[in-house]
């Protein structure tokens, strides 16, 4: 095969890796980052593949597509990884990334000609947006060691691209080199989504071992799983506010419209409140009318911010015939900050009052711990 080849091969095996990705998140929808995963790769794809359409007789038009692709690739890959961590890229280093390959290119393709200060400055804008979301993820607790593994990779993957121009210096051009790349941008999507993969099917091995792992109604957690996934000390796994909520008066629905109804109604609800939360959070139904979510990652304002989403969620909902019958369904709150040495149990004793309190209130209501220590807690 000629070096001008190796490009295609390289687009070939990302396409595959990405369908590999995409496969996963399709049987793992909540999975997000996956899907995220898979277009980076594809755009990564197109990037070599224009490469191997034109190689060294590249123009400046062709070099920009190559640019864009490249940093949309990126952009998308970065995504992936900091969702997984709760996070999110940050658009300021998006925008110096491109801003670095953009003057870059004008500079060195038009003003200086040089392909190894072109490969420089397009290799410090690509580790701008790669490795920015670095500093913040490596801070946080891992829930497991795929997530960490997954870290390790992604570094390697952004000092590797940072580093390619003096890799590959003084031969940058060579057959060797041709090859050296066509199988490292593979070799490093494949252990990417490898990591990614095993990350995800990683999560549900806590929940499997408790051999109670869905509520059969609701398809929800079940209470014992909710308990595996939180763990003993909730805050080493990231979960920083645990909510409980509990139907008002479902009992009266059951009674007027019977259990089938009733139990469409839990069917409804626990959809929304699964809907409603992101990748990573837990939800569960602890029994009755009774439900629980662990939220990571995230504080008080947002996490009452996400109760008032699915307060007005449930306004606009039908909930199997009962509004259409002049029966508005609602629900009541208990929200919990998740202290560094709180247990489990501490968490959810506190979230639990605040529910009580929050029902005793007049229902439809929510209770909020007040982060303030000794302030009293706040009811919506």
């Amino acid at each position: 095969m000629a070096p001008i080849y190796l490009p295609f091969a390289a687009s070939i095996l990302l396409a595959l890796m990405a369908a590999i990705s995409g496969i996963v998140w399709h049987y793992h929808r909540k999975h997000l980052n996956l899907l995220c995963l898979a277009g980076g790769l594809l755009l990564a794809g197109c990037a070599q593949a224009v490469y191997a359409l034109w190689g060294a007789q590249a123009g400046w038009g062709e070099h920009v597509h190559m640019g864009l692709l490249s940093g949309a690739a990126a952009v998308a890959v970065a995504q992936s990884v900091a969702m997984r961590f709760g996070r999110r890229v940050q658009v300021i280093w998006v925008a110096a990334g491109a801003g670095v390959m953009a003057v870059g290119a004008w500079y060195f393709m038009l003003i200086s000609p040089s392909a190894h200060g072109h490969w420089v400055v397009t290799a410090l804008g690509l580790a701008l947006i790669l490795g920015h979301i670095l500093p913040v993820t490596w801070s946080l607790a891992s829930r497991h060691r795929m997530e960490r593994m997954l870290l390790l990779v992604y570094t390697a993957i952004s000092a590797l691209v940072l580093c390619s121009p003096w890799l590959n210096a003084e031969a940058i051009s060579s057959q060797v080199a041709a090859w050296m790349w066509s199988l490292l941008i593979p070799l490093s999507g494949g252990l990417l989504v490898a990591a990614m993969v095993g990350c995800t099917l990683t999560d549900g091995l806590p929940v499997l071992c408790t051999g109670l792992d869905r509520d059969a109604l609701t398809g929800l957690l079940s209470r014992r799983a909710f308990d595996a996934v939180c763990g003993s000390h909730p805050a080493t796994q990231q979960i920083s506010v645990l909510v409980l909520c509990d139907l008002d008066n479902f009992q009266r629905i059951n009674n007027q419209f019977g259990t089938t109804v009733g139990n469409e109604v839990l069917r409804s609800f626990a959809q929304l409140l699964q809907s409603s939360v992101r990748e990573g959070d837990h939800v569960a139904r602890i029994g009755g009318e009774e439900f629980g979510m662990a939220l990571r990652d995230i504080d008080m304002d947002n996490a009452q911010a996400l109760i008032q989403r699915i307060t007005h969620s449930m306004r606009q909902q039908s909930w199997g015939g009962t509004v259409a019958n002049g029966e508005q369904l609602t629900a009541s709150f208990g929200l919990a900050m998740v202290r560094e040495n709180d247990s489990l149990q501490q968490a959810l004793h506190r979230a639990d009052v605040l529910l009580c309190q929050a029902k005793d209130a007049g229902s439809n209501r929510v209770g909020v711990e007040a982060v303030a220590a000794g302030s009293a807690p706040s009811f919506g």
